[in-house]
């Protein structure tokens, strides 16, 4: 008699265990799955002695682009390294220094959009270019909202001005499509 019960216990106890299981599962489907977009190495970070040698280089061939197609995807290029750049910054013990970087980041990612709709209104086939756009600006608001749940004031308020300006830039990718 003890045997059956002691069985009888341990299938209950299973099926007790098997649900939190899958209550633990349902929670994990619940979260926001990442942006399949990866950011570029930054490089040289904005508290290393060379980096303004690094915006000069980025401003002179920034200068020497004339397609609008290809100057959107430079100014893409440039956006992700100063978002990153940021992220390592911040995570780095250095949030107001990783703020500023960002913000200058996304300031190159609303020219990138300009220049792609220049190119669009120009006849040039856009479609690769926006999909992509689209998937960069999902990873910064992705890469912002975390980075603004770790912050502190005044950095988390900038961050988050910073975070709705990209929105903006979002929404007009969407209209573009």
């Amino acid at each position: 008699m003890k045997k059956i019960i002691l069985v009888l216990l341990f299938i209950a106890f299973g099926f007790l265990f098997k649900a939190d299981v899958q209550a633990a599962s349902l929670q994990l489907n619940v979260v926001a799955t990442p942006v399949e977009y990866f950011l570029p190495y930054p490089g040289i970070l904005p508290d290393h002695l060379l980096y303004p040698l690094k915006t000069l280089r980025d401003k002179i061939m920034d200068f020497f682009i004339k397609d609008p197609l290809k100057k959107a995807e430079f100014e893409l290029l440039t956006a992700d390294k100063r978002l990153g750049a940021g992220k390592v910054l911040m995570e780095g013990g250095k949030p107001e220094l990783g703020e500023t970087t960002i913000s200058k980041g996304e300031k190159y990612l609303e020219q990138a959009i300009l220049n792609l709709e220049k190119a669009k209104n120009g006849g040039e086939k856009t479609d690769e270019a926006l999909d992509k756009m689209s998937k960069a600006t999902q990873k910064h608001l992705e890469i912002i909202d975390e980075l603004i749940t770790k912050a502190q004031e005044p950095t988390k308020t900038n961050l988050t001005k910073t975070m709705e300006g990209t929105q903006k830039i979002y929404q007009k990718i969407l209209g573009m499509k």
